[in-house]
């Protein structure tokens, strides 16, 4: 009886030691599910905010299904995903170095698990290169578009819209390369593949049709410009609604068109509406924000307001110089017409100091034969001749007249 006892006992034991571990299976198991939605709701959410250019709740929500998808396991492709939004949002931020390490353990990933020619690869290759190109580091960002290329048009097929955005971005870094006329092909194609795609309000239209608006603005095609940039922010603001950080990119592209088009009363409104919303939405330091204060400046200096212009460019120069140290290609380029605007009020030996110092960081940062360069040496020029110096105002024109003899359409300067 004794031993009988004991068996019992021993086996209630047993039973409860069971029960107590199918417990907390059960338990784990439940909890595992409710960790997936957890991540799947999280995620969701971040996405919401990204699309409404609510960015630092996106940031936050993004963050938090990071945590949720390390828990997953190394190989789990929600921790990729995550890792692709993450650096989406960053880059959109101007966060380009995290952006860069983001994508860059993304694709560690795929490559792993799905392997190097991946749809998912292809994507994240793209993502990649943009933000490489957004540090200046073209030629590493083409290598990565031609591989996103090759392998998206090998899955999808050329006339797919997913190939889209690669001969987007590609358009894009041509531009910046002084590449125009196949800058010009790039993105011909992307706005008539999205148009087949999509239809003549697809959501992915304005950024054809802006870029492709901007590459015009830039060669002063003016009538070619202003219905792609007119039905680029018409559609954002459908698709996307008024105060959209995506439509106000275009509202800045029309803002552009209107300053060109010598009306720069219309451009500074613009510019202001512009510069208020990205300041609500990125903050007071962010690079986007001094680019439309660099052009409102512009608009101030048609209008005759020197000392407002002044104050716009320097902003912008502050915002440039914190974010990209005091020799980025961005601060040469804000420092020229705050050269112009400090010159336009009496004080040409400031002035000529600003013009230059941003001639030198130019030909470090662009090369010594980039249109940049040129154009700066150009209005350096100019105000050496309005300083009744002849002699060295040709010296300095005619060396800005070699560089845009060198870079007739189609020549590469980088």
């Amino acid at each position: 009886m004794k031993l009988h006892h004991l068996y019992a006992e021993t086996m209630a034991q047993t039973i409860s030691i069971l029960l107590s571990f199918l417990v907390t299976l059960m338990a784990c198991s439940h909890q595992g599910s409710l960790h997936t939605d957890s991540w799947e709701e999280v995620y969701r959410q971040g996405e919401a905010a990204n699309y409404k250019g609510r960015y630092q709740d996106a940031e936050r929500h993004f963050l938090q299904a990071l945590k949720l998808a390390q828990d997953f396991g190394a190989d789990d492709l929600r921790l990729p995903k995550t890792l692709n939004s993450l650096g989406a949002l960053a880059g959109k931020q101007g966060k380009y170095q995290i952006a860069q390490q983001h994508f860059e353990q993304a694709l560690v990933i795929y490559h792993r698990v799905l392997g190097p020619n991946s749809i998912e690869v292809g994507k994240t290759e793209n993502r990649l290169g943009h933000v490489l190109l957004d540090q200046g580091r073209p030629r590493e960002s083409e290598s990565h578009y031609m591989r996103s290329l090759q392998i998206l048009s090998l899955a999808y097929g050329t006339e797919d819209a997913q190939v889209g955005p690669v001969l987007l971005n590609l358009g894009t870094l041509y531009f910046h390369m002084n590449r125009v006329a196949e800058a010009e092909d790039y993105l011909k194609q992307t706005l008539a593949l999205w148009e087949k795609t999509e239809g003549a309000e697809g959501p992915d239209l304005p950024w054809a049709l802006g870029n492709l608006g901007a590459l015009y603005l830039s060669q002063k095609r003016l009538a070619e410009a202003d219905p792609l940039i007119r039905r680029a922010y018409e559609i954002a603001r459908k698709t996307m609604g008024e105060d959209h950080p995506e439509t106000n990119d275009r509202l800045a592209l029309l803002a552009g068109l209107a300053l060109m088009q010598k009306q720069p009363s219309d451009a500074d409104t613009m510019f202001k509406r512009v510069a208020a919303s990205q300041e609500r939405t990125y903050g007071s330091q962010h690079p986007v924000l001094a680019s439309t204060l660099n052009n409102r400046g512009l608009a101030l200096m048609e209008m005759g307001k020197h000392a407002d212009a002044e104050e716009q460019f320097r902003r912008a120069l502050q915002i440039y110089e914190e974010n990209y140290g005091p020799n980025s290609s961005d601060a040469s380029d804000v420092m020229v017409p705050l050269a112009g605007a400090v010159s336009k009020q009496g004080r040409p030996i400031e002035a000529e100091a600003l013009y230059k110092r941003a001639i030198t960081i130019a030909e470090t940062a662009y090369g010594s034969d980039h249109p940049q360069l040129a154009a700066a040496l150009e209005h350096y020029a100019s105000f050496l001749q309005n300083q009744n110096r002849a002699g060295e105002a040709e010296t300095v024109a005619n060396r800005a007249q070699t560089i845009r003899v060198r870079n007739m359409p189609g020549r590469s300067t980088s």
